[in-house]
């Protein structure tokens, strides 16, 4: 048996029945398995920031922005979450309420006349139909969250424990 460099491994170091690639994968999917719900927290952590810059931007847009602020506090109570924490974020840091502001103008641009027309619809209108790549990656990335956190909960739960056979007890 060969390792994945070609240096030859023993037989005889090996479990009975087991192959070099076993053993390689082994040791890969428990480190993965360590630290998997830490990655998952950290990717909600983005997502997080991600949608509350953007639906931030979209509240704080000319023209548009109070119809889509008042739509989500009446249809979208995540979206309104969404925007009170960004809102948050860009009165710490500026930069990046214009970063967001700048997502939702070239995200909703072709949608600013029909929502000026008709802003009870706000949410109705943005979710429900496609505009652009830009919209379309934001209106589906809504839900991407709650879906991380629910994943990091779960990989947590079933994280690798440290097995102690001896030894006292604490007290």
């Amino acid at each position: 048996m060969t390792w994945l460099t070609g240096v030859s491994v023993p037989a005889n170091l090996l479990p009975p029945g087991r192959s070099v690639m076993w053993t390689v994968g082994s040791v890969e999917k428990s480190t993965m398995r360590k630290y998997l719900p830490l990655i998952l927290l950290l990717l909600f952590v983005l997502a997080t920031v991600w949608q509350c810059l953007f639906w931030a931007g979209a509240a704080s847009l000319p023209g548009i922005g109070s119809s889509v602020r008042r739509s989500a506090m009446r249809e979208a109570p995540l979206v309104a979450t969404y925007t009170f924490g960004g809102e948050l974020l860009g009165k710490v840091a500026p930069a990046l309420g214009d970063v967001g502001r700048s997502w939702a103008e070239v995200a909703l641009r072709p949608a600013a006349e029909r929502l000026e027309a008709d802003p009870g619809v706000a949410m109705d209108f943005i979710f429900g139909e496609s505009l652009n790549a830009t919209q379309r990656t934001a209106t589906r990335g809504v839900y991407l969250p709650p879906v991380l956190l629910l994943l990091a909960l779960v990989a947590w739960l079933r994280r690798p424990r440290q097995v102690r056979m001896m030894g006292s007890r604490r007290r």
